[in-house]
């Protein structure tokens, strides 16, 4: 079984993560901004939920209800979070690889852009005009895990720096 701190192993390779809490429960944030959080006691009750334990991700809106269908049953949501761009991960059921996927967009979706001058500004939040070596390419999918899923993606630039900011 998976659970917090297998989540926060997955995500030691990003910079600037931090462990703290969201609505009482453990989370990781970017930037003082929440990327994931465990589920707390009230919404495993509310929910009748007990098999498992629950990671709240955020992800596109749009690419929600893909996800849900693609998740076989790993993924799953709540009328709460109707509306909202996040799923819930059933941590007992989900691959290591496709939870890494996860969190890694979440966390892409939740911290800051960079300016297009810092290193491995790759991903997030870069203007069609970027000053690439290799310049923009729009993707269609983009692999995540192991599990053959695909999420669409707006904007991912080509570019000759790593992928995630910092030192390379």
């Amino acid at each position: 079984m998976t659970g917090f701190d297998d989540v926060r192993a997955l995500v030691a390779h990003l910079p600037e993560v931090t462990t703290s809490t969201s609505y009482g429960t453990p989370s990781l944030k970017v930037h003082g901004k929440s990327f994931c959080r465990m589920w707390g006691g009230r919404e495993y009750d509310r929910y009748d939920v007990s098999d498992t334990e629950v990671l709240v991700v955020f992800c596109e809106l749009e690419e929600k209800e893909l996800l849900l269908e693609a998740g076989d049953g790993v993924l799953f949501s709540t009328p709460h979070y109707d509306g909202h761009g996040a799923v819930l991960v059933r941590l007992s059921d989900v691959d290591h690889d496709d939870l890494k996927g996860y969190l890694e967009e979440s966390y892409l979706l939740k911290a800051p852009p960079r300016p297009a001058s810092s290193p491995g500004r790759a991903l997030r939040g870069a203007p069609a005009h970027a000053n690439y070596e290799a310049g923009p390419t729009t993707v269609t999918r983009v692999p995540i895990g192991a599990s053959g899923h695909t999420l669409a993606a707006s904007e991912i630039f080509i570019s000759t720096q790593p992928l995630l900011w910092g030192e390379p």
